[in-house]
């Protein structure tokens, strides 16, 4: 018998089997759907348009602002999606979703976005069928597979992230490449494809990807594959089908033949769609790619591809095997056999070459390959067995059959739609043929019409005014089978879930699809609780499928509802209904959930059974919430007490409050106690913060020297610096004292508030001997020169003389106390507090890095420390080069000739500076004048300073922008360390060769 298309309308199936529902129907306001915004009659029913679920409360939602809809144009770049993603821009658009690039806020790194079509977002079974695949996704870790971040919803959408890949697809590349890939070119891709294929396979369970493609397949900015989408894309592509009827061509040329049958399907399905990935690499198109590729996968070979080795075609062949025990058992097993690292098997018995595969004699007539004519053609035969002319067998003539049958074909298509029209304000269900057949001859033998896609024989007449031909295209013949006289029937009500029963069958939960009905009447009848039973007749019709749509009406009760106090808002099912008191009159029958909200007070909630045609008064008493009580205080940890009653310390929080006001007090020690009266109101929460007043001070005493004991009141605190807290305010004796200074006593006031200080500057009591002393702040060691007499310069037969330490000069000095070391870094902390030396290996190294200004910082405060008890300068040069050798001697380096013996410089030095008196002294007692650093003098520079000398105690003061140095350094040669030498520096220079050394006057 013919194939026949059915066209029908449940809405006009349901007015004809139940009158009583055309008239709420012709008066049914007029809805949209909240996806695609075409009309739909009703809600709880699925739009005829998109074929998604229409659900009331979406439509309320999207109707009060409750949800986003995002515009036709997309994410705008800029917005922040989920308050998480700011989009950047958009990567694509297709039928599975819109992905864009993002930055994701909180983990600081670009991601894919991939935001999930709104139809399969609202459908249950879609997001249940993503989590599963996201729980196996979230595992993949590998370098060739792109990582998966994470699944999620926002308002009513779907999305999921995953790894940013920069540089485009497969199908990219080979675009880029004109088309495909040489084979050098291809097996590194295939390999880091196989090797991610083999790795998700070997997980337990085996993850399979079920969609691999080039568009699946990223490309880094280094020109690596990563597999994108693995379970995810299969997911929305079998989704997309249920839900939509759709499916993507471009995914069908990949698919294995198990794939299709959708059974059998295992990780060799991945290693069938790598092959046929490999395929188009190497030949710019897929194995299959016209016609019906579904007849191709499951029944034709693949052809050769022409430029490629014998090895590559005869692996592709098995890689693309129907049976999927015949395909290489891995991914890399693949990749190796078209790399020729192992021998690929013959399967087949033959091999792949082209030679073979198109080999056999040309035909006569046309020059063709009899083995493509034989395959596929067949000769033109008029009826009246007349032999066609020469030009008949041709395929050009062929073709333009071809093209005649396909216009009769669209024309009949047309008609069809050109008849289904409207009478009487409801559709007409018309059973259209698709060919309409013509008055046949006798003797004409009945064929079975095929779909025009399908791979069998079809036979079409075509009658002209001459003579009558046929037209075959014969690939398999088989027998006309009559089909049972049976029908089908689609049944769906509102709500769903009712019981459907169809005769004396068994009974079934709507929506119901049954396939296998006989041709005739049957009886349907449907029930629900709390909803008036349905019963009806159908007429099923042989060889097509009735829709049906059944809207149940509801049992209607009647419910009064109070409360007290009045004024609450009352939700039913969680739909707000109104404020108490209320009466409703057409509440649907049985079981209903009944809840009422009002501020300040627990929500009420009670399930009632509700009669049809019964009346049901609800009084209920509404319990107030407790109040709440945060308290808080500056300083924390503060004793709370409510009312008298020690509750916690600050902060405290207090859920259960039933009294109006409370009275609140804070308490610290050393802290005034602070009172306050709070209101309370129901199920909110109050706030009370405290700010204490300090009612005790703190009090620190220090000393110079420090290290002394410290008394408060007679009652020993311990060694300065020192701190006593919490003192209530009033008067307090302080005493300090150290070994071999004079006690030093004062009182003191304490205020609640912050204090100065207590600075206790002691006075020394005794000496080591009359020629040492020790400063009482700093503690440096002095030792005392006598005066004298020397001559300074250095000698004309010196070999390392410069001129400006000439002519030799007699000088006279008075007595001075100098600095046995150079000023240390721990001294120069105590005064100045930060330490800017370069080598901070320890504070017994001599400061450095410090200009003749920092000096006079130093000596400055210094001098206002010990409070006009001792007078601290810089050495002038000419007292400088006296202690240097000993007194006024003929030493060449401060305490003799060798300068490894007292000298730090850079034969010795390694470097760096090292600890104060570790070399020799000089015949003084004084260490390192040598060597070690440069030490700052008072003197301004000059060339010829010494002719300017005075006899007695001289120094140069004149105009100069420079000082002098003496003494070498670890950084320079022993020339610079000799007694007589002079350097000098701008006094603003700082370098890690630049020190000093105190003098103190007598």
């Amino acid at each position: 018998m013919e194939c026949a298309r059915i066209f029908s309308c449940k809405h006009e199936v349901m007015a004809v089997l139940d009158p009583l529902k055309e008239k709420e129907m012709e008066n049914h306001n007029s809805l949209s759907c909240w996806n695609c915004k075409k009309t739909i009659e009703h809600v709880g029913m699925n739009c005829p348009h998109c074929n998604v679920f229409i659900d009331k409360e979406m439509i309320d939602r999207i109707a009060a602002g409750g949800i986003t809809k995002i515009s036709s144009g997309g994410l705008q770049p800029g917005i922040v999606f989920d308050e998480r993603y700011e989009i950047i821009k958009p990567l694509g658009r297709g039928g599975m979703g819109v992905v864009y690039k993002a930055h994701d806020k909180y983990m600081d790194r670009d991601v894919a976005l991939k935001l999930i079509p709104s139809e399969l977002s609202m459908d249950p079974k879609a997001v249940s069928d993503l989590k599963r695949e996201t729980a196996l996704a979230l595992d993949l870790t590998h370098e060739h597979i792109v990582r998966f971040y994470n699944l999620d919803t926002w308002e009513s959408y779907t999305f999921v992230t995953m790894e940013y890949v920069q540089c485009g697809t497969l199908s990219h590349l080979m675009v880029e490449k004109g088309g495909s890939l040489s084979l050098n070119e291809a097996l590194p891709l295939l390999t880091q494809i196989g090797q991610a294929l083999d790795y998700a396979h070997g997980k337990n369970p085996p993850v399979v990807h079920l969609d691999l493609k080039p568009l699946n397949i990223l490309l880094t900015v280094d020109g690596y594959a990563k597999i994108t989408d693995f379970g995810l894309a299969r997911v929305l592509r079998d989704l997309a089908t249920r839900v939509s009827a759709w499916e993507a061509a471009g995914s069908l040329a990949y698919m294995a033949p198990e794939q299709i049958r959708g059974k059998g399907i295992g990780t060799w399905t991945d290693v069938y769609a790598l092959a046929a990935v490999a395929y188009e690499l190497l030949s710019g198109h897929p194995p299959f790619y016209t016609g019906d590729l579904r007849w191709q996968i499951m029944h034709e070979e693949v052809d050769p591809i022409l430029d490629m080795p014998e090895h590559v075609n005869r692996a592709l062949l098995i890689g693309l095997a129907k049976e999927s025990s015949l395909r290489p058992k891995t991914a890399g097993e693949f990749v190796k056999m078209i790399s020729n690292e192992i021998p690929v098997p013959d399967i087949y018995g033959k091999t792949a070459s082209v030679s073979q595969e198109f080999s056999g004699e040309a035909d006569e007539e046309t020059g063709e390959s009899s083995v493509w004519k034989e395959e596929w053609f067949e000769n033109f035969v008029a009826d009246e067995g007349k032999k066609p002319p020469e030009s008949a067998g041709k395929p050009v003539f062929v073709f333009g059959i071809i093209a005649f049958l396909c216009l009769l074909v669209l024309g009949q298509l047309g008609w069809i739609l050109y008849s289904q029209n409207y009478i009487n304000g409801r559709i007409v269900d018309r059973l259209i043929s698709v060919f309409k057949p013509e008055k046949q001859e006798p003797g004409t033998s009945d064929r079975k019409i095929l779909p025009a896609d399908h791979p069998q024989s079809v036979s079409v007449a075509v009658t002209k005014a001459e003579k009558n031909t046929s037209f075959k295209i014969p690939i398999h013949e088989e027998k006309a089978v009559d089909s049972p006289a049976v029908g089908g029937l689609s049944l769906a009500t509102t709500p769903t879930g009712a019981m459907v029963q169809i005769d004396d069958r068994e009974q079934q939960l709507s929506p119901v699809v049954v396939s296998d009905l006989p041709e005739g009447s049957h009886t349907v009848k449907v029930s629900k609780q709390g909803f008036a039973p349905w019963q009806g007749k159908v007429l099923v019709q042989s060889s097509q499928v009735l829709e049906l749509q059944i809207d149940l009406s509801p049992m209607s009760g009647f419910i009064s509802i109070d409360s007290l106090p009045a004024e609450a808002a009352v939700f039913i099912g969680g739909n707000p209904v109104g404020m108490t008191p209320l009466v409703l009159d057409q509440e649907t029958a049985g079981e209903l959930i009944v809840e009422l909200k009002k501020e300040g007070y627990e929500t009420w909630k009670k399930t009632f059974d509700i009669q049809p045609g019964k009346e049901m008064a609800i009084n209920a008493t509404l319990t107030l919430l407790p109040g709440k009580l945060r308290i808080t205080s500056s300083p924390k940890s503060a004793d709370v007490y409510i009312s008298g009653n020690p509750v916690g310390k600050t902060p405290v929080a207090l859920d259960k409050i039933s009294e109006e006001k409370v009275i609140v007090e804070v308490r610290k020690s050393c802290y005034d106690s602070a009172k306050k009266t709070v209101a309370i109101s129901p199920g909110k929460e109050a706030e009370a913060d405290f700010v204490l007043k300090p009612s005790c001070g703190d009090l620190v005493v220090k000393s110079l020297p420090e290290g002394a004991e410290w008394f408060l009141n007679g009652e020993r605190k311990g060694k300065t610096p020192g701190k006593a807290g919490s003192l209530e305010k009033g008067v307090y004796k302080i005493k300090v004292a150290k070994e071999k200074y004079a006690d030093w006593e004062v009182d003191v006031t304490v205020s609640p508030q912050k204090n100065k200080p207590v600075i206790a500057t002691l006075d020394p009591i005794a000496e080591m001997d009359e020629n040492l002393y020790i400063d009482p702040v700093t503690e440096m060691e002095f030792v005392w020169v006598e005066k004298g007499c020397f001559q300074m310069g250095s000698i004309p037969e010196d070999p390392d003389r410069s001129s400006d330490e000439s002519p030799v000069h007699e000088v006279c000095l008075d007595g001075f106390w100098i600095g046995k070391y150079e000023v240390t870094q721990r001294q120069w902390v105590k005064i100045i507090g930060e330490n800017p030396s370069s080598f901070q290996n320890g504070l017994d190294y001599p400061v450095e890095n410090i200009s003749w200004n920092d000096t006079q910082i130093f000596l400055s405060r210094l001098n206002e420390l010990n409070q006009g008890k001792a007078s601290y300068r810089l050495a002038t040069e000419a007292e400088w080069e006296y202690v240097c050798r000993s007194g006024g001697k003929s030493e060449k380096y401060a305490g003799g000739e060798n300068p490894d013996l007292v000298s730090w410089y850079k034969d010795n030095s390694m470097g760096a500076t090292h600890p104060v008196g570790k070399k020799k002294p000089n015949g003084l007692g004084v260490f390192d004048m040598s060597g070690n650093v440069f030490e700052w003098v008072e003197d301004v520079y000059l060339a010829d300073a010494y002719l300017r000398h005075k006899p007695s105690n001289p120094t140069y003061k004149g105009e100069g922008s420079y000082r002098v140095c003496r003494g070498g350094s670890w950084l320079l040669g022993s020339k610079e360390s000799r007694s007589v030498n002079r350097s000098y520096y701008f006094t603003t220079s700082r370098n890690y060769n630049l020190g000093f050394r105190v003098v103190r006057n007598p």
